[in-house]
């Protein structure tokens, strides 16, 4: 009587045990790897990083000329190009961009797609598609008389490989694909 009693107190273990060796049939759970990038750009170049959905942005930036000068051109500050540029999220995995440039008064409309994210135990990368239209508006007509619309149109399209390898270390490959029709 004795023995069955302690086989009655050892055999929801075994039960137990059972459910243990189902659990390591289930597939590893993948989760996506965050802030890879903090920023859309990284100088002058894009990121894998998007705009979130229903979220806009205003960014400034500026690109000062040469400092040779000196005090001629304040260091560069008079040459500087100024680009204004709107950033609308219309998906979690696509934004929107208008911007303008002082360079040549180009405007530009673009987008980019978040095509797949690395992930922490399955795909090793993130991977975006930017594309871009310029329309470059600084062409006079009266130097370039017979310079139609499509001449001031340049396109772009690009490819962002990117992997976070740790905390402090990214790795980034673009692929750039530019088309000036001037």
């Amino acid at each position: 009587m004795k023995n069955l009693t302690y086989l009655f107190y050892l055999l929801p273990i075994l039960f137990y045990a059972q459910d243990d060796l189902l659990d390591g049939l289930e597939p590893d759970q993948s989760t996506t790897v965050t802030s890879t990038w903090k920023s859309l750009k990284v100088v002058n170049f894009e990121t894998t990083k998007l705009v979130a959905k229903n979220e806009f942005q205003l960014i400034i930036s500026h690109r000062f000329g040469s400092v040779e000068n000196g005090f001629d051109d304040l260091f560069g500050l008079d040459q500087a190009v100024t680009r204004f540029q709107f950033v609308y999220g219309i998906t979690d995995w696509m934004h929107m961009e208008a911007s303008r440039s002082s360079f040549n008064k180009t405007y530009q409309l673009a987008s980019k797609f978040k095509l797949k994210e690395q992930e922490t135990t399955g795909f090793p990368f993130s991977i975006s598609a930017f594309t871009a239209v310029d329309i470059n508006t600084g062409l006079d007509k009266e130097v370039l008389p017979k310079i139609e619309f499509e001449n001031r149109l340049g396109y772009t399209a690009q490819v962002i490989i990117a992997r976070k390898i740790s905390k402090n270390y990214l790795l980034k490959l673009a692929q750039h694909f530019f088309m000036k029709t001037l």
